[in-house]
């Protein structure tokens, strides 16, 4: 079994399901309200766990209660960790508007996902040297982030990042990477910019590919995904055989599938047709953690696709 290692955050997600959000100045009534634990990072190491990788997850919590929940469901999930402790902030948060078609706003407070120090980030390198694959996204910080991609890239392991959320003046940062993957907005971000039309997508990767990554996976929500790199740009249609419920997580169970796709040594092509299943089922089902499909269940959908195109 291949190894991988996700290095990302990890939050408390609030969620509160609304018709619709609040213009400004106007208070909206919440349907219902959850809790339960969420984050970037933790969300793909379980996508990965339940799509069959071997996987660590190292991230970083507050002394609080969040963190005790957070070890309960790594252990549940049978993932290895090492979690760093803050001495003075807490374990991440986010809060989550979910309106009544499936999309979603979240804004997050990054509390101990912020503060990796250079100790942290020295001692994490010998899990780093003993991976795979090293899977990481942007919500921890930025020192983590860069330290982490040196090591990997000094011991020619291959490296994702899923580049959310995004920050201007960052590119630099991928010089050494395998495949960046943002969605739409994010792409926007990277680049300094306040939307990309259609037409300018595969241009727009191509700024991205300039700094050194290798390849960018552009996700599109419901159109699907774009693949680019310096030879090609192919583009992937979403699955529309489900009803979206919740979008929140989808694009964490689309990342950690294709990485661990590729573990399992299938081609890009089928790795990205393999993450797309994964980022369907993962709309149908409310929350995001507890939204991530497993292995069966993607490989079930799967069948039931190539069954139904040969009647």
């Amino acid at each position: 079994m291949k190894k991988l290692m996700v290095l990302g955050s990890v939050n408390m997600d609030i969620t509160l399901q609304v018709h619709r959000v609040p213009a400004a100045g106007e208070c909206l009534t919440a349907q219902w309200v959850t809790r339960q634990v969420g984050g970037k990072g933790l969300n793909q190491a379980v996508a990965a766990a339940r799509c069959g990788a071997q996987v660590t997850y190292v991230g970083k919590v507050g002394a609080d209660a969040a963190a005790d929940e957070i070890r309960g469901i790594l252990e549940k999930e049978r993932i290895a960790s090492r979690l760093y402790l803050s001495s003075n902030q807490p374990t991440g948060s986010a809060y989550i508007m979910l309106e009544s078609t499936g999309q979603n706003r979240i804004i997050v407070h990054g509390g101990a996902n912020q503060g990796f120090n250079g100790q942290d980030i020295a001692d994490m390198e010998k899990t780093i040297g003993e991976q795979d694959m090293l899977l990481m996204q942007l919500e921890t910080n930025l020192e983590s982030v860069s330290g982490a991609i040196a090591y990997a890239a000094k011991q020619h392991i291959p490296i994702i990042v899923d580049a959310g959320p995004a920050k201007p003046g960052i590119l630099p940062l991928f010089s050494a990477v395998d495949v960046v993957s943002p969605n739409e907005t994010e792409l926007a971000t990277l680049l300094g910019r306040s939307e990309i039309k259609p037409i300018d997508r595969m241009a727009a990767c191509h700024e991205i590919l300039r700094h050194g990554a290798k390849a960018v996976l552009l996700k599109l929500g419901s159109e699907g995904a774009l693949w680019v790199t310096q030879e090609e740009a192919i583009p992937y249609p979403a699955y529309r055989g489900v009803q979206a419920v919740d979008t929140t997580g989808a694009g964490d169970a689309f990342t950690a599938a294709f990485a661990c796709a590729l573990l399992d040594g299938k081609s890009t092509d089928a790795a990205i047709r393999y993450a797309t299943l994964a980022g369907a089922i993962a709309v149908t089902r409310p929350g995001a953690l507890h939204s991530m499909p497993t292995k069966t269940e993607i490989e079930a959908l799967n069948d039931k696709i190539h069954s139904a195109e040969q009647i």
